[in-house]
């Protein structure tokens, strides 16, 4: 045999071997891939069906189906050491909640939950917007009085498209605020479609501490007379008894009418909203809730 080819086969055989062998190793991936996902998919279809009244999850959904994609995450997922437990979990249960398709159910993780309870206490950083879930899309309620986000120029119905250059297409209402909200002084951009305009622009709000006054008001003089002005720019925890505090404040001077300015309020508590309107109803229906088979008045 020749130097030259006992030279070539010496080269080549270890690299087909190689070739070989990565090419074996990729199809048996493939087939374990595909194996797996059909398993999945005959799980999947092992639960309720459409239409029908789901009592007892954990009898009658095959919840063996999260585990084995949890499971496949953490055999086939490209970078395991980035996998966090408690996040993975939170995401399954956010998932869960949004599939019921109503923008107003949802799942707060316990970071998510203090943030929300504590811009009820009029404390928190950011850049001072109310945000709300429209028909798939985030829209500004109002930016609150004096804050970063009014001195920027955000107005109400402004859609937001992008945070710092990040589209949140399909994100959730709690994700967008967490991508918006930061520590003082820092930098967020947003950038926004508003009604009128074809074309985005981008809006750069220096984050701060957001102070949220529940209840601010003075005398407003007319020609016919004074008037109490009141401005509510929350339902939280004091709000009723400093609406209560600045109502006191008019009876030093007859008034003849008392304006509430609800323009900058964000919401909050459904409970505060009925004892403030209460203060004015003597009877009459003030709310409706709808429950499941009952409604409250």
């Amino acid at each position: 045999m020749p130097r030259t080819f006992r030279i070539f086969l010496s080269i080549s055989l270890p690299l087909i071997t190689l070739v070989l062998g990565w090419q074996l190793g990729i199809s048996f991936e493939q087939r374990q891939l595909a194996d797996e996902a059909a398993r999945l998919e005959e799980m999947s279809t092992g639960g309720v069906g459409s239409g029908e009244t789901l009592t007892d999850p954990e009898q009658e959904v095959n919840i063996s189906l999260l585990w084995s994609v949890w499971r496949m995450l953490l055999r086939h997922y490209i970078a395991p050491d980035e996998l966090n437990s408690t996040e993975l979990l939170y995401g399954a249960v956010e998932g869960l909640v949004r599939a019921a398709g109503d923008p107003y159910t949802l799942f707060m993780t316990p970071s998510q939950n203090k943030d929300f309870r504590q811009s009820l206490e009029g404390k928190l950083q950011g850049i001072g917007a109310e945000l709300a879930f429209r028909e798939g899309a985030i829209v500004v309620v109002a930016p609150l009085k004096g804050s970063p986000a009014q001195r920027a120029g955000l107005l109400p119905e402004d859609m937001i498209t992008q945070v710092d250059g990040v589209d949140i297409e399909g994100e959730s209402l709690n994700d967008v605020v967490q991508r918006i909200r930061g520590k003082k002084g820092t930098t967020v951009a947003l950038t926004i479609l508003r009604e009128g305009e074809f074309n985005p622009r981008t809006l750069s709000i220096v984050r701060d501490d957001i102070n949220i006054p529940s209840v601010e008001s003075k005398l407003i003089e007319t020609g016919s007379g004074s008037l109490g002005y009141v401005a509510l720019n929350q339902f939280g925890d004091t709000s009723t008894a400093e609406f209560r505090a600045a109502l006191e404040t008019f009876t030093d001077k007859p008034v003849k009418g008392i304006i509430v300015d609800l323009r900058f309020n964000g919401g909050g508590y459904l409970e505060g909203a009925v004892e403030i309107t209460s203060l004015f109803l003597e009877k009459g229906k003030i709310v409706s809730v709808e429950r499941r088979g009952t409604v409250t008045r």
